[in-house]
């Protein structure tokens, strides 16, 4: 509970911090290390984890604390409560199976509402991240105060009840990376207390869990994992030297050697994957502005990376619109959201400020109905959103979705 604690008060800190200083903090991150370890061989082994705990807590205050899933049912979003406990709420498909979620407007005729915050227990440490079993269940998954990766299961599809808390062990800090082989069996990536990668899957769909094994690396954020047919893995995060790092699980199941992609990265990188297989990388940079670098042809080469320009003080939102369009999202140095686009030229616009006084990282949402959603927490710890109106209309009004629930 105490390093719970330490970790809620960093958070908090966040919002008062200044990228200039986050910056100098995950430029030392390497150093930092290299201390602990002289420390830990002169018998203060405490001080050394310490040292070394409050540097991982830095390497993770810009990262999103809110987690958005999109189930066969409906829309899931998953929290971490100001107890340690998950907290979750839940919007079911209206319409067509489109929504512009949260009850911010009445523009959209695929609109619907979401349901209460309710809170499940659990004892975690960083946000959750959800998933879906074989057979559409969602999952859940958290790292617990005893740094271990926790799960729970629905027993059932749609808003059944939650199963419990099981453990898959290990020692883990931030937040993991769930992903699913061809066959519907899930896997989990995490990064180690000792920074390095680790890796687990189940035996079965939906059955027990294999070991932990290391896939080394030196991480300073958490992993992103994508998946292409045939059950390939890339695994990407920021590490040594503050660049992209991947480290990729080949068709013939063996796993290739870590690779550098360059960029100077203040944080955990946003990966999207184009149905052509071609992947996309975005990153807060160490001058806060986006920077994006891009996968030439499937599965080889990388162009160099390239200054999309803003200034953000958190990781971004980036998703891709139902125009295939690129749209970025970034809480400003000013604590408002701001926004930027692709257009049909390749080009981005300039960033714009679409208002709210926020106080966490932004998660966005494209919606089957055509519209987008963005969601943060506000300075009181309420959950707030605003929705598009739809191609060149704007933007609605900010509204707190169910407050009074405080979320981290």
């Amino acid at each position: 509970m105490q390093r719970y604690q330490c970790l809620s008060a960093l958070v908090a800190l966040a919002g008062l911090l200044s990228m200039h200083s986050l910056g100098c903090a995950s430029d030392s991150t390497d150093t930092e290390a290299d201390d602990v370890d002289a420390i830990a061989g002169d018998g203060a082994g405490e001080e050394a984890q310490s040292t070394g705990e409050s540097q991982q807590a830095l390497d993770l205050l810009g990262e999103r604390s809110i987690d958005l899933y999109d189930f066969d049912q409906g829309l899931g979003m998953f929290a971490l409560g100001t107890d340690a406990s998950l907290m979750d709420m839940w919007q079911l498909r209206a319409g067509r199976g489109g929504w512009l979620s949260s009850p911010v407007l009445g523009a959209s005729p695929y609109q619907s509402t979401w349901g209460s915050w309710a809170s499940h227990g659990g004892n975690l440490r960083f946000a959750p991240r959800g998933s879906r079993l074989h057979d559409g269940r969602a999952a859940v998954f958290g790292v617990g105060a005893d740094n271990a990766l926790w799960y729970n299961y629905r027993t059932a599809r749609g808003t059944s009840p939650w199963g419990g808390w099981g453990s898959l062990g290990g020692s883990f800090v931030g937040s993991p990376a769930i992903s699913a082989y061809d066959d519907g069996r899930l896997t989990a990536f995490a990064r180690g207390t000792d920074n390095a990668l680790w890796h687990a899957s189940m035996l079965s769909p939906g059955g027990a869990w294999g070991p932990w094994a290391s896939l080394g690396g030196t991480l300073s954020s958490s992993p992103v994992v994508i998946r292409s047919p045939g059950s390939r893995f890339s695994v990407y995060a920021r590490g040594a030297g503050n660049a992209l790092w991947q480290r990729g699980l080949g068709a013939g199941g063996a796993w290739g050697a870590w690779t550098s992609l360059g960029g100077q990265l203040a944080g955990t990188p946003t990966v999207l994957r184009s149905s052509l297989g071609r992947v996309d990388v975005f990153g807060r940079g160490l001058d806060n502005a986006l920077w994006h670098t891009r996968m030439v042809s499937p599965y080889s080469g990388w162009s160099p990376w390239s200054s999309l320009g803003g200034s953000l003080v958190a990781d971004p939102a980036v998703i891709r619109g139902y125009d295939n369009r690129f749209y970025a999202f970034g809480r400003g140095l000013d604590n408002t959201l701001w926004h930027a686009r692709q257009n049909y030229t390749g080009y981005w616009s300039p960033w714009t400020s679409l208002g709210g006084t926020l106080s966490g990282v932004p998660v966005a949402y494209a919606s089957p109905g055509g519209g987008m959603s963005v969601f943060s927490r506000g300075i009181g710890g309420d959950l707030w959103g605003i929705n598009s109106l739809g191609m060149g209309r704007g933007w609605s009004p900010w509204a707190g979705i169910n407050t009074g629930a405080v979320i981290l």
